[in-house]
Order: structure tokens, then sequence, then C-alpha cells
């Protein structure tokens, strides 16, 4: 005890580290091959980390787009023949 001697104390916080949708939810959705569909804005998520991204499982078929920056799934022109 010679003056030398210093006690420290750290808080560690450990953000949430899994995304939320809060109270939102998207039905099951289902899609006729080579049909036009309405545009589909999927949910915002909050929290997680940065950046969040989307997937959807299957994946889309070649007529229909899923841009990750605005969420929202549309229907592409495509050969309906």
């Amino acid at each position: 005890e010679d003056g030398d001697e210093v006690h420290l104390m750290f808080i560690l916080e450990v953000p949430d580290l899994i995304p939320t949708f809060g109270d939102t939810s998207v039905d099951a959705l289902a899609y006729t091959r080579k049909q036009e569909i309405a545009s589909l804005t999927l949910p915002q998520a909050t929290g997680g980390t940065d950046p969040l991204t989307y997937a959807l499982t299957p994946e889309l078929t070649f007529c229909f787009l899923a841009m990750q920056q605005n969420r929202k799934i549309e229907s592409l022109s495509c050969d309906r023949a």
C-alpha cells in the first residue's frame, strides 16, 4: 500500500446480435411461374450486425427480382410462352 495500486472496474456491453422484425410477419406466399405478381416489400429488420441481408428459400426464378437495397420482390419481363 504504497499508493501505486489502482483498482479499475470495466463494464462491457454486448449488443443484441439477433435481428428482429418486431410484430411484423409475412404470410406464406405462392406464385405461379410466368405470371406477373404485385410488388411485395419485405419487412425491415432492426438490430443485429450491419449489414443485414435477405435470402429467400427457394431462390426466385428468373422472372422475379429481389432487390437487396429496398427489400422489394417484383416481376421482371419474361417470356410467357
